[in-house]
């Protein structure tokens, strides 16, 4: 272990007070109800139950208890529908939990380890701020996965502009824990390469987006000189009635 991840590992802890922090914010409480003093509960007034009428009780018909019966048992099904509804979406969740921890892990491993060893400490002391961290660590995984199929040459550059600017997060909540001229300097030189790889990504850019441009030019440029013969070209490429077939006579 080289001594610089040695001596991150030590700040761990710090890291990961001050990423709960960050990632989750302060909270506010919500207020409760002040609870009756005894006093008050025996000088308030009884309630006294109401009285049943029963003159208006009158015996359940036989059609109305099976009406009832009916509705009960409807009601117990669909009762126990929605809960097998809920265990079905509470497991897809926990399952999708799963592969978006993996995914992160695997890809903070990669790519930078300090994140992975933060994340773990996180997993330990912070539950939210854990799963705050890893659904932005997934989907960044995944957006990048995405670009890595469809342009190989944009992701690599993708890539490099995440994992400078993943140190520069790390590192920049290591020196608000415990600053100093050397971790300074360091961050400054992350920093500084952060800004390369955001550069290199535009110029990438700029380069496709000149060729793209010039690719249109030639295009003008052909429509203009070409376009007569282009169309005298579709015109006689078009398929001609043989005079040996009689055309059809118009409709009079």
């Amino acid at each position: 272990m080289s001594p610089s991840l040695g001596a991150f590992r030590k700040l761990l802890p710090a890291l990961a007070a001050l990423a709960t922090l960050l990632f989750l914010g302060v909270g506010s409480l919500s207020a409760q109800p002040p609870e009756r003093s005894s006093a008050e509960k025996s000088s308030a007034p009884a309630t006294k139950p109401a009285r049943a009428d029963r003159k208006n009780d009158s015996p359940a018909k036989p059609a109305d208890e099976k009406k009832q019966g009916e509705k009960r048992a409807s009601e117990k099904k669909q009762g126990e529908k929605q809960a097998d509804e809920k265990k079905s979406e509470a497991k897809k969740g926990e399952e999708r939990k799963f592969d978006r921890e993996a995914v992160a892990k695997a890809f903070a491993e990669e790519h930078h380890q300090e994140l992975a060893a933060l994340l773990r400490t996180l997993e330990e002391m912070s539950p939210h701020a854990y799963e705050t961290a890893v659904r932005d660590v997934a989907r960044a995984a995944d957006r990048l996965a995405g670009l890595k199929e469809r342009d190989q040459p944009r992701y690599e550059r993708e890539l490099e502009v995440w994992k400078t600017r993943s140190r520069v997060h790390v590192v920049s909540a290591e020196y608000r824990v415990s600053p100093g001229p050397d971790l300074e300097k360091k961050l400054r030189e992350l920093m500084q390469d952060e800004l390369q790889a955001k550069r290199e990504l535009l110029a990438f850019d700029r380069e496709r987006a000149e060729k793209r441009l010039e690719q249109i030019e030639r295009q003008l440029h052909e429509l203009d000189e070409k376009g007569s013969a282009m169309i005298d070209r579709q015109i006689e490429r078009l398929p001609k009635i043989p005079a040996s077939i009689p055309k059809p006579k118009p409709k009079t």
